[in-house]
């Protein structure tokens, strides 16, 4: 029995426990390995901070974004420098699932913009640390349907309606790999369809910059959505000039224009919670209250930045450093990230041993992408390529796979000081893409080659090896 499509074609009237399956199939063909790895390796934002997004300051007239989410206002653009918190606030603003003060207060604006219809969110975060489909429109597209379709799987069959079809008649599977042309058809057609059902959708996109293609391109797509009714978009990016050109007529706003109140509170709740400062500020208060100031002066909104000097700073006054002691600590370290790079590789350099094994480390991490499990990265580590095939055939798991990861996670502190970090999942990742950048440099690069040849080492192998481990 046929009944009929919007387009006059005759629509097959599939069981449902086949129509399900079908369904099934085609949203798992969308899915891949790495997809929400970015947005948990996001740290959860400080607590207390970013509560200024949903304050109705007069003074952001064109960065008011409770305003732009009850509003019929198109798109959000977040922009700031590198290590600005660009993405923590996204994460702050849309992790829905994870219920947090700021997906709640972002969802509450949202339903009064939607009303009566029905609210669909989704969102993406590119990463160009992560591995190669994270940086790629195709990863961004099949993300933003996979969780539009969860929601709504009925509407696949008139979205692909070809690729239904031959699945039901001719039990064709279902598996992709699918177009970057096809997925863009894909989701515009979903769109309609849930907006021809009397929807409202807002999607979150993170990190444009760190896309691997032209700009042009994710704005092509960008294009297209807003050119559909009742679609909104929330974007992230750097300050690049193609942004600018394309988002300087919509609400936005600058990070390091508004994370002062933030960086202070970061500031004082972790001096706050150190002995030594707190033995400071009985001898010397006002110079404790300045050291703080220094900080987010020099800072110029910049969190990361705020982040890597706190962490220096806490430890010499963990070890009751004389104020002149502090004072040197402090000017130091450089305002700009690359030099405080610099200035951190210099301090691990002052160890041959530990600095030759920070550059495996950075080494790996690069071949790797940018991010690995530890544990595959804790077999890497291993003094010698034979170790895998000694090892013996069996399951690596609970505390011979806890102490594994500990012990990686103790020497990534002790030769990397912080550049690379152990996260959620138990992922290895740069603390932060500037880093990534930072290793690319050539200066860099030819330091670590010096480096790695001194050792006759050999990130190849070393991987072949994890991989061979990891199997057993």
């Amino acid at each position: 029995m046929h009944s009929t499509r919007d387009d006059g074609a005759p629509e097959i009237q599939v069981p449902a426990g086949r129509r399900n399956q079908i369904q099934q199939d085609f949203i798992a063909s969308l899915n891949y390995k790495e997809r929400g790895y970015r947005e948990s390796a996001i740290s959860t934002p400080y607590h207390n901070t970013f509560q200024w997004m949903f304050n109705d300051d007069p003074a952001r007239k064109n960065g008011n974004f409770s305003e732009w989410l009850t509003s019929t206002s198109e798109l959000f653009w977040i922009t700031g420098k590198p290590g600005s918190g660009k993405s923590t606030l996204m994460k702050y603003v849309s992790d829905f699932k994870s219920k947090g003060e700021g997906a709640r207060l972002c969802l509450e604006h949202l339903t009064k913009w939607s009303g009566s219809a029905k609210l669909h969110t989704a969102g993406f975060y590119f990463w160009a640390s992560g591995s190669e489909i994270e940086r790629s429109q195709n990863a961004m597209i099949r993300s933003l349907l996979f969780q539009l379709l969860e929601e709504r799987p009925e509407i696949i069959s008139a979205i692909a309606p070809a690729v239904w079809e031959s699945a039901y008649l001719f039990d064709t599977p279902i598996s992709g790999p699918w177009t970057d042309e096809e997925l863009v058809q894909f989701l515009l057609c979903a769109t309609r369809q849930l907006l021809d059902g009397a929807a409202k959708i807002c999607i979150f996109i993170d990190g444009l910059d760190e896309f691997e293609g032209s700009p042009h391109t994710v704005l092509s797509v960008i294009r297209q959505l807003l050119g559909l009714p009742d679609v909104k978009l929330c974007v992230s990016s750097r300050p690049w000039v193609e942004f600018g050109d394309e988002f300087d007529k919509r609400p936005s706003l600058r990070m390091q224009e508004l994370t002062h109140p933030d960086i202070k509170h970061y500031v004082e709740s972790h001096f706050d919670e150190n002995r030594g400062f707190k033995r400071l500020k009985q001898r010397e208060p006002e110079y404790a209250d300045s050291l703080t100031r220094q900080i987010i002066q020099k800072s110029d909104g910049v969190f990361l930045w705020v982040r890597i000097v706190v962490q220096s700073l806490l430890a010499g006054l963990t070890n009751d450093d004389r104020i002149r002691d502090l004072e040197n600590r402090l000017r130091s370290l450089p305002p700009e990230l690359d030099e405080l790079y610099d200035k951190i590789l210099k301090d691990v350099n002052s160890d041959t041993v530990y600095f030759q094994h920070a550059c495996q480390y950075f080494e790996l991490l690069l071949k790797l992408g940018g991010s690995t499990s530890a544990v595959l990265l804790s077999f890497a580590d291993e003094e010698t390529e034979e170790y895998s095939v000694r090892l013996p055939t069996r399951p690596l798991k609970g505390r011979k796979r806890a102490e594994r990861i500990e012990t990686l996670r103790r020497r990534l502190n002790s030769r990397c000081k912080g550049l690379l970090e152990i996260g959620r999942n138990d992922r290895v990742n740069f603390l932060h893409r500037t880093v990534r950048d930072y290793l690319h440099r050539s200066k860099i690069r030819s330091k670590m080659k010096e480096e790695l040849e001194t050792i006759a080492f050999d990130p190849y192998m070393h991987l072949c090896s994890a991989y061979l481990a990891m199997t057993k």
